[in-house]
């Protein structure tokens, strides 16, 4: 079972489903009626909520990658976008794979949050807390259905990002009803790992996005925004 607070309404709807007995097709189903019924009931999801349902192996397996933090930059919503790459796990690392992970904060941007006097548990406690939208070039997540589960289960897919080699995404945004019929797959090994390295790199992270040049264009908004008080809890 999902742990408390991980869940949207459609997770809801399939557990609840799922404890009824009824046979995969019948779920599958009705599945397909509440994704037609309902295409919009889409709720954000921080790093914990979407790492929360993935299977063990993925997770077994992105406690061995190594990664590196690459930039942080601004996405076309005003957001802080992280760029971290992973070399491959199975390819000898000839091949890099490309991970984007957008910060939104409950309040403002990571841009201004950052500008505000917090300590180091303070700082952690409010990536943690940001809804995020991701991206990996990788294939799993673009051929395996979680490009759909991201898309259209959480509204957690970043669009309009590549590798660095400048290759566009391609995949399936094709339901995985037989790959993944209950949708807990919605991020690879290499945004799993990702998500813990955030936690490594946060002052990395933070430093990129409190010296970031905001262009002028979205200065005046951005310096409206509310920043964390000093003594907030973490």
């Amino acid at each position: 079972m999902m742990i408390e607070g991980s869940m949207n309404k459609y997770d809801v709807f399939v557990e609840s489903i799922s404890r009824l007995g009824l046979q995969e097709n019948t779920v599958a189903a009705m599945r397909g009626l509440f994704e037609a019924c309902f295409p919009n009931v889409l709720t954000e999801a921080t790093m914990a909520q979407l790492a929360a349902p993935v299977d063990e192996l993925r997770k077994l397996r992105s406690k061995s990658l190594t990664f590196h933090f690459t930039d942080l930059t601004m996405s076309k919503d005003g957001q802080a976008v992280v760029h971290f790459i992973v070399p491959s796990q199975t390819k000898g690392g000839s091949v890099n794979y490309d991970v984007y992970i957008e910060f939104i904060p409950p309040k403002g941007t990571l841009f201004s949050m950052a500008q505000g006097t917090m300590r180091p548990a303070q700082k952690i406690a409010l990536l943690k807390s940001c809804n995020v939208k991701v991206f990996c070039t990788c294939q799993d997540l673009n051929w395996h259905g979680m490009k759909y589960n991201l898309k259209h289960v959480y509204d957690s897919y970043l669009e309009g990002y590549e590798s660095s080699e400048g290759i566009p995404p391609g995949g399936e945004d094709i339901a995985p009803n037989v790959r993944d019929p209950h949708r807990h797959n919605r991020v690879c090994k290499h945004l799993i790992a990702a998500f813990k390295a955030v936690l490594t790199n946060w002052t990395s992270i933070i430093k990129a996005a409190k010296t970031y040049h905001v262009p002028p264009s979205k200065a005046h908004a951005i310096s409206e925004e509310s920043v964390p008080e000093p003594g907030m809890e973490p």
